[in-house]
């Protein structure tokens, strides 16, 4: 197995082999929906839209390509990239039909499902990219690399917003979403992503020391490890509305009991 990937609705599961062949699965009778040829080359890296109609498949070539998940066709075949595909995100508004992909040469392409091309070309990190996440807004891309570096990009601009050394090999990397505040109308959340987006993210990071996401208080405690902040030097908010990281030390294996967030 080289790849998986569950739709958001937990309907269907699509994996890959060595064999070339990518799987689709009811995961309501665990019946094998269709067999096919994805790529020449495994396929690496795959990913679900919003909307559980596309799947987006990655291979070791480089190619990448989108699939109609329900009828078992290619929508899409996008080539670009000259590195193993190492991941891939949908834009979470399946109403701005946006894929990004990121490969081991650290280069990040953005591709406009619509007029079918890349439309920017993200290069800051200079190895695997390994994980890439979109903010609550949808206006700001985090990645993260083998390279000890997470990159913060302003989709608006398709440009790097800023560059945050984290001294480990990550492996993942999240927004960790704001308390819910109610917002009445599109002017203030225009509003909001204009000025206020870049200075409040939080973002959670797994890597090679072994941090676990938590939530909690700044001094909480899980199973006798404090609780510390592990937030992105941009964060100015008040401590009640950052989220915390519980470093796990050498030989616990176990997520930490209360956990949230995913990696």
């Amino acid at each position: 197995m080289t790849a998986l990937a569950v739709s958001p609705d937990g309907k269907l599961l699509a994996s890959g082999t060595k064999s070339l062949r990518l799987r689709f699965w009811s995961l309501e009778d665990g019946s094998n929906v269709r067999s096919l040829k994805a790529h020449d080359t495994p396929v690496v890296a795959m990913a679900f839209d919003a909307t559980n109609t596309l799947l987006a498949t990655g291979a070791s070539d480089g190619g990448v390509r989108v699939w109609d998940a329900r009828q078992g066709f290619v929508t899409h075949n996008f080539k670009g990239h000259t590195a193993v595909i190492s991941c891939l995100r949908f834009h979470p508004d399946a109403n701005r039909w946006t894929l990004f992909s990121a490969a081991d040469s650290g280069e990040i392409r953005v591709w406009d499902l619509i007029g079918r091309n890349c439309t920017a070309v993200l290069s800051s990190h200079v190895s695997s990219v390994r994980s890439l996440d979109l903010s609550p807004d949808g206006y700001f891309l985090l990645s993260a690399g083998r390279d000890q570096v997470l990159s913060l990009w302003n989709l608006r601009k398709n440009a790097l917003e800023k560059t945050v050394p984290v001294f480990e090999t990550l492996e993942a990397a999240y927004f960790v979403p704001p308390p819910r505040q109610a917002v009445k109308r599109k002017k203030d959340v225009a509003q909001a992503a204009d000025s206020k987006s870049a200075s409040s993210l939080v973002a959670a990071t797994a890597g090679e020391k072994g941090t676990v996401p938590a939530r909690g208080p700044p001094r909480a405690y899980v199973r006798g490890t404090r609780l510390s902040h592990h937030h992105l030097p941009y964060c100015r908010g008040p401590a009640p509305f950052c989220r915390s990281a519980a470093r796990v030390g050498p030989g616990q294996g176990r997520r930490a009991e209360g956990a949230g967030g995913r990696g």
